[in-house]
């Protein structure tokens, strides 16, 4: 059975990504009958206006937008952005490298599971 996380566990369990960016990560553990165990990395984003983070990835992922806008840039494919709005869903390969970016004057947030 999975370990499922209740928002007063990522409310109080904030990591300062940069000065104006948090997320709260939880990992999610899921039994599995064969020999390997299946893991899940559910996460809450936030930035405030002005933000910029560049990170590379260890996995493959897929993120979803719910609040604000969020340019986000490929290193692979420097100069070419991305808007992001509400309802956006973005993919990340493993091993990409992806700057992000809010201009939002309310900051942007989502969320993300790799």
């Amino acid at each position: 059975m999975p370990k499922h996380i209740t928002s007063d566990q990522y409310i109080g369990n904030p990591h300062n990504l940069s000065a104006k960016g948090i997320i709260h990560p939880d990992i999610e553990r899921h039994d599995h009958s064969g020999d390997t165990d299946r893991y899940l990395l559910p996460t809450l984003f936030a930035g405030e206006q002005g933000i910029v983070i560049t990170a590379k990835y260890p996995g493959p992922g897929v993120f979803h937008i719910t609040e604000g806008e969020w340019h986000v840039e490929d290193m692979a494919q420097p100069g070419h952005t991305t808007l992001l709005k509400p309802g956006s869903v973005f993919h990340v390969e493993e091993g990409s490298i992806i700057r992000w970016n809010t201009k939002s004057p309310t900051g942007a947030k989502g969320y993300l599971t790799y």
